[in-house]
């Protein structure tokens, strides 16, 4: 049973209404391993999300997977009351977060919030008229950067991205990679959290970790004044922060990062991947399924002339695992 996960739904309980709550705080230990989201909106029927099923909530507290009239929703008020809960009842300081889509808990549980934008100058200033809310329940589990590891890093640190679809759990990786290079590796990390979805987990002892940085303001930090081996943060995302990690590339700095993205093909789209391959500095990359599951390492070949590696590409097939360079 992953213990982290099963705490993270007693402390969301802390958020919701009694109804909601009394559901989630229900589940078996089997049911609250699945569960991956919790979507909740104004005047429609609140969604729990597994990771093999999607299940409404009747107004007796019972799990259906058939729409109905008699299923539980919450009323505007209560979902008001939920928002203002998580934003401890402070909304103008999770102002900027909520800008950008999102709050994030105390237990490092993301909720992506909708709403009504307020526009100026082109820019999302905040959110008002809350439509839903969707709580993502985070989770952690000892071993799960352990195959990747294997697979990517024991011969040495590799400039990484891991890729997978949304909810696949690529956060719980770094996380995970996190703790192995730094207690098992000894190496320096810096991890930039913009998001808090890191920091509150134990993330090794030589990792230090930048709590709510800009990641391009996070990395040009941690490159001048913490001295990282590797940097480590979620979601590579615009030019901007494409350009930090050059810099740091050619300051002696290792960099591991996740993309959305399904396979090799919507990976090689990305403009970010673009960028980075055009001078070299990704290495591998490698892919997951839904919940952690180590699908496809991509061995990133930047030597046009050099040959297979036929040790990495035999452990590769021995695992099940198609390696290939791309």
């Amino acid at each position: 049973m992953n213990c982290k996960k099963k705490s993270n739904i007693i402390e969301v309980c802390n958020y919701l209404n009694q109804a909601v709550s009394d559901v989630l705080l229900s589940l078996t230990d089997a049911e609250s391993e699945k569960l991956s989201e919790i979507r909740i909106k104004a005047e429609l029927p609140v969604i729990l999300i597994f990771t093999d099923s999607k299940q409404f909530i009747t107004k007796t507290g019972r799990m259906t997977e058939i729409y109905s009239d008699n299923l539980l929703c919450l009323s505007r008020d209560e979902l008001d009351r939920c928002f203002c809960r998580m934003c401890e009842y402070s909304v103008h300081s999770h102002s900027q977060s909520i800008a950008k889509g999102f709050i994030s808990l105390k237990n490092g549980c993301r909720v992506g919030v909708y709403g009504t934008a307020v526009i100026h100058d082109g820019k999302v200033q905040t959110i008002r008229d809350i439509h839903g809310m969707n709580i993502r329940i985070s989770g952690e589990f000892d071993d799960c950067a352990e195959e990747i590891f294997n697979m990517c890093f024991v011969d040495g640190v590799k400039n990484t991205i891991i890729c997978g679809p949304p909810s696949s759990g690529k956060t719980t990786i770094l996380k995970g990679l996190c703790r192995i290079l730094s207690d098992s590796c000894q190496k320096k990390l810096a991890v930039i959290d913009e998001r808090y979805e890191m920091s509150s987990s134990y993330l090794g002892y030589f990792t230090d970790v930048l709590s709510d940085y800009p990641k391009q303001i996070g990395i040009e930090i941690a490159v001048r004044t913490l001295s990282p081996d590797i940097i480590i943060f979620d979601e590579l995302g615009n030019a901007n922060e494409v350009n930090c990690v050059t810099d740091a590339l050619n300051s002696g700095v290792k960099f591991i990062t996740s993309i959305h993205c399904k396979n090799e093909n919507e990976l090689i789209m990305k403009k970010q991947y673009q960028i980075l391959k055009e001078i070299n500095a990704i290495e591998c990359c490698a892919f997951i399924d839904r919940n952690y599951k180590l699908s496809k390492i991509l061995r990133v070949n930047n030597n046009e002339n050099s040959g297979t590696d036929n040790t990495r590409n035999k452990l590769c097939y021995e695992r099940s695992i198609h390696c290939i360079q791309i």
